[in-house]
């Protein structure tokens, strides 16, 4: 009885282990899944059509028969975006010249007085502006165009932290330009646009309005800054030039005096602009060209990617021999002589040395006769000697001579060379000077408001006009008697007025606005990346480095014809000559992590009284509504009376609707309430965005009523966002998008190239590091009227919700059968049970998944095996659906250790850790150096080989990364695979989500999770650095440009001018005592000084 009933447990319990193990071992087949895709697109169609109203507002559009819509022209948009902008530069200009005009007379009708006390003057020192403004009962105000606390009522003035500002020249200087206070209110009241307007002095303080506390942005808590050093100043002082940097390379430079020349050549680069060609040459006995000698250009283009090459070739420079003088020079005048095509205008020869005999009169009176070019000569060292020669090189020769005692000197070393390539300036007639206002490259702001172009002029004193100017007893004799330069004159203009030009409903919602200037470098583009943090260079990011045709040449032919401003004409892209052209590129989202392959058109104009070119680029113009029962006045009277009646429920764009909603510190909303309030067609003039947005308050105005009507379970929230700027939502706020900029996901949506019936799904990006969960999933139908896009519909889902609603609903068995135990459903299931799903986008981010933590994530990171058999080997033929896209950054910035570069800590320190290779330098120089030491100097100097461990704060660089993207453009796939996990197998299948952008990924979990890392794969999000010489070629012929209108050049002796300083560069004695505390500070925490 017991063997039976044994044999009959046995029995039973095989069958059912059998049936378990037969169930267990079902598997998806790809059309299960490919039906699972299917179903949820149909279901995603229908969800989306019950919860967000599609079809009540796509009826709505097409039942509005006041409104008829019409294409646009592509050059009319540019023309009129144009023309706004040339009347916003020229009003820039008119300021300037009016500030000029009344500094150049304050200045002639100053009486100098060398005896004047700081005390004595209105100093509102903006580095201690408490004091002055609690004396005068100023008070400052917080303003959001200036993002900072401002006062209208007062300029201020900042002197550098090595200047005195109680010297004689600092303190009548800032008494002069008092009278400047005055225009620059006069200049605000005019033009409200007007961002900062300063003067920035020859002698180094800089007076600024509106008046703010000076803030001091460096971890080092150190004012640094100098306006003689800064972008604007240099560009709006200085012509185009031609340098060679001439640097003795002999024996008795051992040491001190070449680390100093290298620092002098180094700051020297710092100063040259695109517009400025140069080159370095060393000498002892043989005369070397440092840069591209034996292939390459004469001189090098002083681009940002120029002038970083250089500085890098500066340290291989190694002394040694005699220094033969004749083959120096012969070798930079060579240069110089077959440079007649770079700059076109000013030429000079720098020469750093510690000393020469002789002055070499002959050499010079064969190889510049005219003494066109100029000769600056700087003595390097604590024990720069036999200095008359050198002295004597630059007086004859139309330059400077100036003696570099110390590292701490290095930081001055621009100054006398800027001053002395004013002159033919100075000497020109005035008309000249102030013909053509200088539009700089694009720098960061010293005052916090971003990226930014600056118009400046130059100021003068001319000896024409000294007749009938106030007594200059106590100045110098030049400037008593000699043309010469004052200062540079300025205005701010932030890019983000610039591109608040943008008709964007006219330019396209996929398109943009950019621009470039003479040298074919970025003044804003939507990938002009704002540097955070500091850089001492301006980006210099050429047009090729943010435009990437698919097949090569075409965006250098753009930058071609934008920098020779073709003009504006209605010819095709197949014209020569055009204005317009067309081709295929790799449009790189503002975000950097998506990327699509899609056809642009080019529009383009040059803008007159700028070396800029303004462009529009864009896949698909915009449209315009006409309303033609209605005038523009009624149109504007409309628009003003519904928007305030229902301004509570809606909200709008910063668009350009009327002159001032873009600036305004109101909400966009409610300024243009109050501007259409007057029913002024100047003050309103952009007529088709205020009919757009008319049309779009009608049509969806019956939408939140929609919305109250729909049950909606797991949806927090509906909204509408409108072509014409309209926002609208159940909730009442503000269109909720994920966290990509609102730009980047209008063009996303309507820019892709999925049927215009589908869904775009989407959710915040994750980084692989985070540990952050996704909450909601965004989804977003585009609504048309007319075959032209009208509005964009959406919904955002809690994250549950929509993974049930639409993952596993959509996957589970819709008849009787043994398949009705597969489904994406992994509740009670291990990591080891089950099936993996994904609904992954067309750029390979996972939206959703049935797992908890793979949503926002790149897929890549969530099942790097998958993925890799996702990716297509070849963009044409391939397997795969992925195509894999690898751009160059050349804006990239990383983040280094500060003062610690391969362990190193800073040069100035070797002394104290290599005292047997220096022993000569302590024993003859280390008191005259440590009082000429500064406190730049001190904290900025190069790094050498020694490591310091206390310096661990973290400085930014340039840099140079790989940015990798995926974009997918196959409909109606189906496949499936085999991927090994580990030592694991593991089947997989992929089909595409019908009526949207995505895929559904199924992965059996038989090897539990695979999120190995692959770090050859390449990651959206996470950019790769890579080295400069991989990418960049100095050594090649610059790029085309063409040279700018002002060029000052004389031959004029200058006979009654100084050539030279009779002392060395040193720190002002006023923080000598400042110095040498953090001198013996750092002496203390290195070596252990009590």
């Amino acid at each position: 009885m017991a063997e039976k009933f044994l044999v009959l447990f046995c029995s039973v319990y095989g069958l059912i282990l059998l049936f378990s193990v037969t169930v267990s071992g079902l598997k998806p087949t790809k059309d299960m899944v490919r039906e699972w895709a299917n179903r949820l697109g149909t279901n995603g169609s229908s969800f989306m059509d019950g919860n967000a109203g599609v079809k009540s507002l796509t009826q709505a559009y097409e039942n509005f028969t006041y409104a008829t819509t019409e294409k646009i022209n592509g050059n009319d948009v540019l023309k009129k975006m144009k023309k706004e902008m040339e009347v916003f530069f020229r009003n820039k200009s008119s300021s300037l010249k009016k500030l000029v005009k009344k500094a150049e007379e304050a200045y002639c009708k100053y009486k100098y007085d060398k005896n004047l006390k700081i005390s004595e003057i209105d100093y509102p020192n903006s580095k201690d502006l408490d004091k002055y403004l609690n004396k005068s009962g100023i008070k400052l105000e917080y303003n959001s165009t200036f993002r900072s606390e401002i006062s209208f009522n007062r300029s201020v003035i900042h002197v550098p932290t090595d200047v005195f500002d109680g010297a004689s020249k600092i303190v009548n200087g800032i008494e002069w330009t008092s009278a400047l206070e005055s225009v620059f209110e006069g200049n605000r009241h005019e033009d409200p646009s007007l961002s900062w307007q300063y003067f920035g002095s020859d002698e180094g303080f800089m007076r600024t309005y509106p008046a703010r506390h000076w803030d001091i942005t460096n971890e080092n808590n150190v004012d640094l800054f100098d306006a003689r050093k800064r972008p604007w100043y240099i560009q709006g002082a200085t012509s185009p030039k031609n340098i060679i940097i001439l640097i003795d390379a002999s024996g008795s430079m051992h040491g001190v005096p070449m680390r100093i020349a290298k620092l002098s050549a180094q700051n020297l680069i710092d100063t040259f602009g695109d517009n400025d060609f140069f080159n370095v040459v060393y000498f002892n006995v043989e005369a070397t060209v440092l840069c591209c000698e034996k292939e390459g250009p004469i001189l090098l283009q002083a681009t940002k990617k120029n002038k970083i090459f250089v500085k890098e070739e500066l340290k291989k420079i190694a002394d040694k021999d005699v220094a033969v003088w004749e083959k120096g020079m012969e070798k930079a005048f060579d240069l110089l002589k077959k440079a007649n095509n770079f700059a076109k205008c000013q030429e000079a020869i720098m020469v750093l040395s510690d000393g020469t005999t002789s002055s070499l009169p002959d050499l010079f009176a064969e190889l510049n006769p005219d003494k066109k070019v100029r000769v600056f000569t700087f003595a390097v060292g604590p024990s720069a000697e036999s200095t008359e020669a050198l002295r004597n090189m630059a007086c004859n020769n139309r330059g400077y001579f100036t003696r570099i005692q110390s590292v701490g000197a290095v930081r001055e070393v621009s100054e006398s060379y800027i001053r002395v390539l004013t002159r033919p300036m100075a000497m020109a007639p005035e008309a000249n000077t102030t013909d053509h206002t200088v539009w700089t490259s694009v720098y960061l702001d010293a005052l916090g408001l971003g990226m930014m172009v600056t118009g400046t002029l130059p100021v003068f004193h001319r000896k024409e006009s000294a007749i009938n100017c106030s007594e200059k007893g106590g100045m110098e004799a030049e400037e008593k008697r000699e043309d010469h330069f004052l200062g540079v004159m300025g205005a701010d203009v932030p890019l983000k007025y610039l591109k608040d030009f943008m008709l964007r409903p006219l330019v396209g919602l996929s398109g943009y606005m950019f621009a470039v200037n003479n040298n074919g470098m970025i003044i804003f583009h939507p990938r002009l990346k704002t540097v955070y943090g500091y850089l001492q260079d301006p980006p210099g990011v050429d047009l090729v480095d943010v435009e990437t045709s698919v097949t090569g040449m075409e965006v250098q032919e753009l930058r071609k014809a934008m920098i020779d401003k073709v003009p504006i004409t209605a010819d095709g892209p197949s014209r020569n000559g055009s204005s317009h052209k067309e081709f295929e590129v790799y449009d790189l989202s503002f975000d950097e992590l998506r990327m699509t392959k899609r056809t642009m058109k080019y529009y383009f104009g040059g803008l007159e009284g700028t070396s800029f070119s303004l462009g529009i680029a864009t896949p698909k113009l915009g449209y315009k509504y006409n309303l033609p029962e209605y005038t523009e006045t009624e149109v504007i009277d409309k628009l003003h009376s519904e928007l305030k009646e229902t301004n509570k429920d809606i909200q709008i764009e910063r668009w350009p609707y009327c002159r001032n909603v873009v600036l305004a510190e109101k909400t966009p909303l409610d300024q243009l309430i109050d501007e259409t309030e007057s029913r002024d067609t100047k003050l309103c003039n952009n007529s088709e965005l205020l009919a757009g947005l008319l049309v779009d308050l009608n049509v969806t105005a019956r939408l939140p009523s929609v919305w109250k009507s729909k049950a909606r379970p797991g949806v927090n929230d509906v909204f509408v966002r409108t072509y014409w700027g309209l926002h609208r939502s159940y909730s009442g706020s503000k269109d909720k998008r994920n966290s990509s900029s609102e730009d980047d996901i209008f063009r996303r949506v309507f820019g892709s190239q999925i049927p215009r019936a589908s869904i775009i799904y989407t959710t915040k990006y994750l980084a692989a590091k985070s540990d952050e969960n996704i909450t909601s999933v965004f989804a977003y139908k585009r609504i048309y009227r007319n075959q032209f896009p009208a509005a964009i519909l959406g919904y955002e889902m809690d994250m549950k919700a929509f993974v049930d609603t639409h993952i596993v609903k959509n996957t589970e068995c819709q008849s009787e059968g043994s398949a009705c135990d597969i489904s994406c459903d992994r509740t009670g299931k291990n990591d080891y049970e089950g099936l993996y799903c994904y609904l992954v986008d067309e750029n390979g981010f996972v939206v959703a998944g049935n797992d908890e933590n793979s949503a926002g994530k790149f897929f890549g990171r969530v099942d790097a095996p998958v993925m890799r058999q996702l990716i297509r080997s070849d963009e044409e033929n391939g397997s795969g659906i992925y195509n894999k896209v690898v751009l160059t950054d050349f804006q990239a910035v990383c983040q280094v250790k500060g003062g610690v570069n391969s362990g190193g800590v800073s040069f100035l320190l070797k002394p104290f850790f290599s005292l047997s290779a220096y022993a000569e330098w302590w024993t003859t120089k280390a008191v005259w150096s440590l009082l000429y030491f500064n406190l730049y100097s001190w904290i900025f100097a190069e790094s050498g080989a020694t490591t310091e461990a206390t310096d661990d704060i973290p400085k930014n660089i340039s840099c140079i990364r790989n940015i990798t993207t995926y974009y997918a453009d196959q409909r109606n796939v189906t496949l499936n695979g085999v991927t090994s996990c580990g030592d694991c197998s593991r089947e997989h299948f992929v089909a595409s989500v019908r009526d949207s952008n995505l895929y559904l990924m199924v992965i059996n979990a038989t090897c539990g999770k695979c999120d190995e890392i692959d770090r050859e794969m390449g990651v959206p999000g996470e950019p790769r650095e890579i080295p400069r010489d991989t990418v960049e070629n100095s050594c090649k012929e610059p790029g085309y440009r063409k040279r700018p209108k002002r060029c000052f050049v004389s031959t004029n002796p200058e006979s009654g001018y100084a050539c030279g300083s009779g002392s060395f560069i040193k720190p002002s004695p006023y923080i000598v005592s400042l110095q040498l505390f953090w001198l013996f500070a750092a002496l203390r925490r290195i070596v252990g000084f009590v």
